[in-house]
C-alpha cells in the first residue's frame, strides 16, 4: 500500500545559490570576457542574454525539483531536459547527512544526502532550510518507526515521549 508522493520544492533561495554557483564555476571566461571585450558585436546584449539565461535556468531547475519522504520511501525528481526520478526504501537507508556548502550557509540552506547500499548511489537533495532539511533528516531517519499520535494527529519523529505510567492504584510506578 504505498501513497503517492505529495511533491515539495526546495527553499526558492535555491535560484540564487544556483546562479552564484554557476558564475563562480565560470569565473575565468567571464573575466576573460571583461578583459578583452565582446570581439565585435554589442558586449551589453551579450551579458544581458547571458544573465538572463543563467537566470532562467536556475529558476527551471529550481522548478523542476521535488523531493517528499513517504510512509516507505524518500522520493526525489529532478532535471531540465533529461528527467530522474530516484526513490530509497526507507528500510534499506544507511545513513542521511545533512552539509552546508559555503554559497548555502551564506543564505541559511542545507543539502541533505540519503546514503544506501547498493550501486544505485545515493539522493542529494540540495538547498532546503535548515529547518525543513532536519525534519526530512528525522522522518527519513525515525519514519519507519511506528507514528506517535497526538491531538493534532498522527506526527513523525522520535518516541521519545515520557509519560506517566500509573499502577492499578492510580500511583505514578516507582512511587
Amino acid at each position: 500500500m504505498s501513497a503517492e508522493p505529495n511533491w515539495r520544492r526546495p527553499h526558492p533561495l535555491t535560484v540564487v545559490v544556483l546562479i552564484v554557483g554557476f558564475v563562480s564555476g565560470n569565473a575565468l571566461p567571464i573575466l576573460a570576457v571583461f578583459a578583452f571585450g565582446g570581439g565585435g558585436i554589442g558586449f551589453d546584449t551579450v551579458a544581458m542574454a547571458g544573465g538572463a539565461i543563467t537566470i532562467a535556468f536556475g529558476a527551471l531547475g529550481w522548478f523542476m525539483t521535488g523531493y517528499d519522504v513517504t510512509d516507505e520511501a524518500v522520493h526525489h525528481r529532478s532535471g531540465i531536459l533529461n528527467r530522474q526520478s530516484r526513490s530509497i526504501p526507507l528500510a534499506r537507508i544507511q545513513q542521511v547527512a545533512v552539509l552546508e556548502p559555503v554559497a548555502a550557509r551564506a543564505v541559511s540552506l542545507a543539502v541533505v544526502q540519503v546514503a544506501e547500499a547498493s550501486a544505485d548511489g545515493d539522493i542529494e537533495i540540495r538547498y532546503l532550510g535548515k529547518a525543513d532539511a532536519a525534519a526530512l533528516t528525522l522522518r527519513a531517519t525515525f519514519g519507519r518507526l511506528p507514528r506517535r499520535q497526538t491531538k493534532k494527529g498522527p506526527r513523525w519523529g522520535p518516541l521519545f515521549v515520557w509519560r506517566a505510567r500509573r499502577d492499578s492504584n492510580s500511583r505514578p510506578l516507582g512511587s
